[in-house]
C-alpha cells in the first residue's frame, strides 16, 4: 500500500521553508515502510532539480535522507 505525507523543512539551495511530498510503500501484513520516496516540491524549479528533460531528485538537499 502505497502511504503519502507531506513534510515542511527549511531548504538551504532556496533559503526558505519548503512543503516536500513523500511516499512509501508499506507492507500491510509486516507494517514495513520502505524508505521514503520524493513526489514532489514546491520549489523544485529553483534549485535546479526540476529542469526540461524532468526530474532531477538527486540533485535535492533531502534526497537519501529520513525525514
Amino acid at each position: 500500500m502505497l502511504k503519502e505525507r507531506v513534510v515542511e523543512k527549511v531548504c538551504n539551495a532556496v533559503h526558505r521553508e519548503v512543503t516536500l511530498e513523500l511516499a512509501c510503500n508499506e507492507n500491510d501484513i509486516t507494517g514495513y515502510e520502505s524508505a521514503s520516496m520524493m513526489k514532489s516540491c514546491d520549489s523544485c524549479s529553483q534549485c535546479g532539480v526540476k529542469t526540461e528533460s524532468g526530474y532531477h531528485w538527486e540533485r535535492c538537499v533531502f534526497y537519501g535522507r529520513a525525514l
